[in-house]
């Protein structure tokens, strides 16, 4: 990203990292450090380990989108290896996309991005791992943590992928379940009516890589029995009884309103435009999407919702005192008990 009459030296500074990659030895060193030392921190913190160990239960724990870093193995990394890797990173090959925009016209912008195409070295071999999400056998995860009085919690199911035909009426349907603060159906339910938490998100984005639907929360130890009963219901609710004309109101008007603002810098609008078209979109269908937002209808809204939901097989990830919890997760069936210590690599499959 740069000035429109400073490209020519950002080619150069890429010509540059072409011919000499990756970085020097101490910069490498305090890189390291630093995150070993907000590793360390995000550890002594379960709420912060919620997410990486509820995505390597719904996705398998080797796969990209649920990589889940740790202090042990942070401090095994080597400057070697580092290197290696960054000497291949920057190539090209059938899965390349290119977008420009700013202050020139088309030809020009085509120009410069085949010139910057032609300067990277094609990939001699397949790029990065299988993305196969491999959900684990076990229904409940625990990572035991026999000193909390709270219980950290986290349900999963399959996402969506980008491109999804219902993705405009998904889009609604998650805001007014979940995405929408304190007027989503989750957060009326489970905080302002139950009292069971302080707050409860639901997390379904849309990415090329694989990631899962996520409703997290927290709340009493003893409370867990109920407060995932409660979200149980809830979702049962919404498949059969559909959301109300004032839910999807609120979530058209918040969505298409917040558009705007989302797309208020040129490399924001770069970003949509690449994300649409590595999803098979064309930047036609963009634009229909942002109109859309206005227009679906509650039906449309509560069907999307229904068969996304209806087709969910859930899984449970949970960070507390083992022993407390186990008894209130016996619906679940078969649960996988581990100590909080234990690094992802000795997490289950």
């Amino acid at each position: 990203e740069s000035l429109t009459e400073d490209v020519s030296q950002a080619r150069r500074l890429l010509d540059d990292l072409l011919a000499r990659p990756g970085i020097p030895r101490a910069e490498w060193k305090r890189i390291r450090n630093e995150s070993l030392a907000d590793e360390k921190e995000r550890w002594a913190q379960p709420a912060e380990v919620l997410d990486g160990f509820a995505r390597a239960q719904a996705l398998g724990k080797n796969h990209l989108g649920a990589a889940e870093s740790h202090p042990s193995a942070l401090g095994s990394y080597r400057f070697d290896e580092a290197k290696s890797l960054a000497t291949g990173a920057f190539s090209r090959g059938d899965w390349m996309t290119l977008a420009a925009g700013g202050d020139w016209g088309e030809d020009e912008a085509l120009k410069i991005l085949e010139d910057m195409a032609g300067a990277l070295p094609r990939r001699k071999t397949a790029l990065g791992p299988d993305l196969t999400p491999r959900p684990s056998k076990k229904k409940v995860w625990i990572l035991d943590h026999p000193g909390l009085d709270q219980a950290f919690l986290a349900i999963t199911g399959e996402g969506i992928r980008p491109g999804d035909p219902d993705r405009v009426a998904l889009r609604l349907a998650r805001y007014a379940l979940g995405e929408g603060d304190f007027s989503s159906r989750l957060m009326t339910k489970v905080r302002t009516q139950a009292g069971a938490t302080y707050g409860i998100r639901l997390t379904l984005a849309e990415k090329i890589v694989p990631s899962p639907l996520m409703i997290a929360t927290f709340t009493r130890v003893e409370s867990l029995g109920t407060t995932l009963d409660l979200i149980r219901r809830t979702l049962d609710e919404v498949v059969q009884d559909g959301f109300r004309e004032e839910e999807a109101a609120s979530a058209r008007g918040h969505l298409h309103g917040n558009l705007p603002l989302r797309l208020s810098t040129p490399m924001a609008v770069i970003r949509a435009a690449y994300r649409g078209l590595r999803s098979g979109l064309t930047l036609q269908n963009l634009e229909d999407d942002a109109q859309a937002l206005k227009e679906t209808t509650l039906p449309a809204i509560n069907a999307a919702v229904r068969r996304f939901l209806g087709k969910l097989d859930f899984r449970l990830a949970l960070i507390g005192p083992a022993a407390t919890l186990l008894p209130q997760v016996s619906s679940w069936r078969d649960a996988e008990v581990v100590p909080f210590s234990a690094p992802p690599s000795e997490w289950p499959d």
